[in-house]
């Protein structure tokens, strides 16, 4: 497979970056990439050895759904992107196979920009600290019916904290596939919430666009998350297939 120039959409310092590459052959069908490894690097210079890196991930695999249909997540750790330097870096993404021949998939170059946010507390698995504005991006999974709470980077009980006697508009863009059926849907939600003395609760309603749904059993709404003084993000699939959804949240929040 020969590679193809490619230059990356621009990335914050300090982000966790997200990338999603699928693999298609020349009839637009996809490729199984099962048991396939691959390498994300990034340098100054094209010459630099990898001990010098700016970033480096691997080997990584894509989860097994996903690789039946040729698609392959990376999330770059905001513990490698925080050290870079605000410029424009070269790139390389790399294929190995069980007999360890490597194929370069992608070469190109991503700019690096400068954050501005430098002292908020992102840390804990429960809370997400954030400064007045900020994106909040969930990532999920389900395989069964129903309404389903879906997580910050996936990871279980990481959800927007609304500060005490504070206020938190939002306008969230949610996404969902069934990875079977390839049936697919995607909703707009925006609103407000605020937390009175430790009581959150939503101000009026939360406003609902439907911009695609192939299926009228998928649904997605945000709720008040009383007990932990949070946004809750919730999730409806149209069945028990593997459904994949990302949401990304835009947010607002005085105190």
């Amino acid at each position: 497979m020969s590679y193809k120039a490619l230059d990356l959409p621009d990335q914050v310092r300090g982000d966790t970056w997200k990338f999603t590459f699928v693999f298609k052959d020349t009839n637009n069908a996809a490729i199984d990439i099962t048991g396939l490894q691959y390498w994300f690097t990034v340098k100054e210079s094209r010459d630099d050895t990898d001990a010098v890196a700016g970033v480096q991930v691997g080997p990584f695999v894509a989860e097994a759904a996903d690789a039946l249909l040729g698609q392959l997540d990376l999330a770059v750790s905001p513990l490698q992107t925080n050290d870079l330097e605000p410029k424009t870096y070269y790139y390389d993404l790399q294929e190995v196979n069980a007999s360890n021949e490597v194929s370069t998939l992608l070469l190109g170059r991503v700019k690096v920009k400068q954050d501005i946010t430098l002292s908020a507390d992102y840390g804990g698995t429960s809370t997400q600290a954030a400064s007045s504005t900020g994106v909040a991006l969930y990532i999920g999974e389900t395989t069964s019916v129903g309404a389903q709470e879906i997580f910050i980077d996936n990871i279980a009980n990481n959800r927007l904290v609304v500060e005490t006697d504070g206020t938190l508009a939002f306008d969230a863009i949610i996404t969902g596939k069934d990875t079977v059926t390839n049936e697919s849907c995607a909703f707009q939600l925006n609103g407000a919430l605020e937390n009175d003395g430790g009581v959150v609760t939503i101000i009026g309603s939360v406003g609902k666009f439907i911009l695609g749904k192939e299926n009228a059993a998928f649904d997605a709404n945000i709720v008040a998350d009383d007990i932990n003084n949070a946004l809750a993000l919730q999730v409806t699939p149209a069945s028990t297939n593997i459904t994949k959804w990302r949401a990304r949240v835009d947010y607002v929040e005085i105190s």
